[in-house]
């Protein structure tokens, strides 16, 4: 934790599910305490993602890189 504030963390999905994820499935791993807040955003409009312990966004389009780190500001 940075001046008591919490770390946020995205991971921005592109034709690429959650367990083909190699930087999701190490992150799921350790992210086990409250320092850290995982976004999974999907940019993929063809997919749906979901997971139930961390926030998922499900674009409606694909916004690119930036536009999912705009979100999670």
């Amino acid at each position: 934790m940075i001046n008591n504030r919490i770390i946020t963390i995205v991971i921005v999905f592109y034709k690429c599910t959650l367990d083909k994820s190699a930087a999701f499935r190490s992150l799921d791993k350790q992210i086990s305490n409250n320092l850290y807040k995982l976004v999974l955003f999907n940019n993929d409009v063809s997919t749906v993602i979901s997971h139930n312990d961390f926030e998922v966004v499900n674009s409606k389009e694909n916004v690119m890189l930036a536009g999912a780190y705009n979100y999670a500001l």
